[in-house]
């Protein structure tokens, strides 16, 4: 689920490529010379920046990979034991999130996880659950569900909702964590610091977050 400049630059490629054909049917509907010299200079041009967004594309990719695998050895060291015999419900729509990065850092960080739908939550008689993480995504908790969650964090439950870099909407006004970059690297950081610290508020880089990251307590 992590974003990558790999697919703005594959959507200008897309465009460029749109750009060229057009040019080319447009030669041959209107056959004349000065025309097609005009075209024959844009399609160089193009294919000039063409072959630029291809080295970025391919630069940005390697650069991806690189980033990736730094985080993958370095994740461990950051989060170890975090979270240590704690459970965490991870709660979406189905199939509307792809949880394997949140999946591998909590498994860093020691914790087991369940999934739940929110239909499943709803329907859940005995929950036993001390951890929520719930994506949230751009959809916006109906009343039932506001008042769910508004009594599981009354009965003790520490409940967190995530948002991806790109989604917008507002958070509920819940005693809650919520992080609002969950699909970067600093968002899965700052999931487990917030769920080792019981922390709630908003953190993130998008407006009215608090700060990046949750303190985390040196005795963890």
């Amino acid at each position: 689920m992590h974003i990558s400049l790999r697919y703005h630059v594959a959507s200008i490629i897309g465009v460029l490529c749109s750009l060229v054909l057009g040019i080319l049917i447009g030669g041959a509907l209107f056959q004349d010379d000065r025309l097609v010299k005009e075209q024959g200079m844009i399609i160089a041009e193009l294919e000039g920046q063409f072959s630029q967004m291809k080295a970025a594309l391919a630069e940005l990719t390697e650069r991806e990979r690189l980033v990736g695998e730094s985080w993958e050895k370095v994740r461990g060291t950051l989060v170890n034991g975090l979270l240590a015999n704690e459970t965490v419900v991870l709660v979406s729509d189905p199939s509307a999130v792809e949880w394997g990065p949140i999946k591998a850092v909590l498994r860093s960080a020691g914790a087991a996880y369940r999934e739940l739908s929110w239909q499943d939550l709803m329907e859940a008689e005995d929950l036993q659950a001390d951890l929520i993480v719930a994506w949230l995504g751009e959809a916006a908790l109906t009343a039932e569900l506001l008042a769910a969650m508004q009594e599981l964090i009354a009965a003790g439950v520490h409940v967190t909702f995530l948002q991806g870099l790109t989604d917008k909407g507002s958070f509920p006004e819940l005693t809650a964590l919520c992080i609002d970059m969950a699909d970067t690297f600093l968002g899965e950081l700052a999931l487990v610091f917030g769920l080792a610290g019981r922390a709630a508020g908003h953190y993130g880089i998008k407006n009215g977050a608090s700060r990046v990251l949750p303190e985390v307590d040196p005795g963890l």
